[in-house]
């Protein structure tokens, strides 16, 4: 196959490419995707990359197009079936490979599909995927065409994250697939583990008729929670599509979000005397901030995105990170990339070694009042980023400081509020938080406000043009 066009710059995003298959996304697009990342590379070793993919239903196509954009770059391939992102980060660390290409999108609905790009080194993305664009196509002799090998690398997986990792206690836990790609991994790792274990949901389906695989809505959680209730439970974990961010239902049916478990991750962090150098992104919540410095911590905000905080965490070697999202990531004893199944297994293991239940632990959290994240769509992606500029040119012209590491952060003695483009879809989306219902009400007026302003001036340009 020798693309007939370019690549759309729609589908370009900031950490990953993505776009809805056979509208924005098509099989031309993913050759472009595999010959260009090869080309791209800085650092070529072995002229080899990881393949992995997701359930749906068009991975297997985009896989075929993908493939022999790569192998007609003169690289081989090594493909590790339908896996987790996290397998696929796993393979790149450990096998002699030059990066890998997961085919997923992620907690998007069913008809989306995307490429998530990763170097031996560390994530590929922001500016080396806008690259991807200008990367001359020219497919190489039949002599030199890469070969394809086939690796079932799960059984290494599973060693290494069950690795030094206590699980005495036999608890019962109920885990939910959201029949996206963790199901078949999942039943491997689960018959090496104690105690008694339920998988909802754990036949693959493209479709995910059960409820969306995103486990940061909160309506997405309650079939988990109401079998942990039914069933007594220690604990309910769940995860997104393609298995790498985290939600969490203990024994009393208190939904953890990522925010809650900052909190206790960071006290258990592993190999370290007192301090550790923690990332967190722009949305984190100002309590757990506050509290993990008056525990020492170093505390550095990153912009959102699995590879920002990635980068981030390999510029200043920090033992943890944490992202509103759920994606968590571990460097003190492990990898540093985000794997929820990892992350599961941490908990799990902290568990064993508390004295009450994991619902006891939940009501010591500190909280601030916030809202959950809104979301405003926007018609394009180039709309959605003009709506960011309008908001910072007012706010400078108003002599309003903010922070501009990932959109717009503006904050005071009462509370923050947030308004930043998406990063996988053409929307805004926003947050607010307050020390008190009060100060919350106030910081979320003002940001409506400005989200308000900001649709007001797209608004008029779209007429305009």
């Amino acid at each position: 196959m020798k693309p007939t066009r370019p690549i759309s710059q729609e589908i370009l995003q900031n950490y990953d490419v993505r776009g809805i298959f056979d509208q924005t996304l098509f099989l031309e697009d993913a050759y472009i995707v595999g010959h260009a990342f090869c080309k791209l590379l800085k650092t070529v070793q072995t002229r080899t990359i990881v393949v992995g993919r997701d359930d749906r239903v068009s991975s297997p196509h985009l896989m075929d197009a993908l493939m022999d954009g790569i192998r007609d770059a003169g690289f081989h391939v090594i493909y590790i079936g339908m896996v987790p992102t996290p397998v696929v980060y796993y393979a790149t660390a450990e096998l002699p490979v030059d990066g890998s290409i997961m085919i997923t999108a992620s907690h998007n609905p069913h008809d989306h599909n995307g490429f998530k790009l990763h170097t031996k080194n560390g994530p590929f993305y922001g500016d080396q995927i806008q690259h991807i664009k200008d990367v001359k196509i020219t497919p190489c002799a039949k002599s030199r065409r890469g070969a394809l090998h086939t690796l079932n690398i799960t059984p290494q997986y599973i060693e290494r994250i069950t690795n030094n990792l206590a699980f005495k206690k036999k608890m019962k836990v109920i885990w939910d697939t959201g029949n996206g790609a963790c199901g078949p991994v999942l039943r491997e790792l689960v018959n090496r583990l104690p105690g008694h274990h339920t998988i909802l949901y754990e036949d693959s389906d493209p479709y995910f008729p059960n409820h969306h695989p995103d486990p940061n809505v909160e309506k997405n959680m309650l079939p988990l929670k109401k079998k942990v209730m039914q069933t007594k439970a220690d604990v309910g974990i769940a995860f997104d599509g393609d298995g790498d961010r985290l939600g969490i239902v203990d024994n009393a049916g208190n939904i953890w979000y990522a925010e809650d478990l900052l909190f206790l991750f960071t006290e258990h962090l592993k190999a370290l005397d007192k301090n550790a150098h923690i990332v967190v992104d722009v949305k984190i919540t100002q309590a757990y901030i506050d509290w993990a410095r008056e525990q020492q911590h170093l505390i550095s905000m990153s912009r959102t995105g699995h590879s920002s905080i990635k980068q981030m965490m390999y510029e200043t070697e920090a033992e943890f990170a944490g992202e509103y999202s759920g994606h968590f990531f571990f460097s003190d004893v492990y990898y540093g990339f985000d794997d929820a199944l990892y992350a599961a297994l941490r908990l799990l293991s902290i568990m064993n070694i508390l004295e009450a239940p994991l619902s006891a632990y939940h009501k010591t959290i500190p909280r601030f009042h916030n809202i959950p994240e809104v979301s405003v769509s926007m018609p394009t992606h180039a709309i959605k980023d003009k709506a960011i500029q309008a908001i910072q040119d007012k706010l400078k012209e108003e002599n309003v400081r903010y922070n501009d590491i990932d959109g717009i952060r503006v904050e005071s003695h009462i509370g923050w509020w947030l308004i930043r483009g998406s990063n996988t879809r053409p929307a805004l989306t926003a947050r607010a938080e307050g020390s008190t219902k009060e100060h919350l009400q106030e910081m979320q007026k003002e940001m409506e406000h400005y989200i308000n302003f900001a649709k007001d001036a797209v608004s008029k340009e779209t007429a305009a043009a």
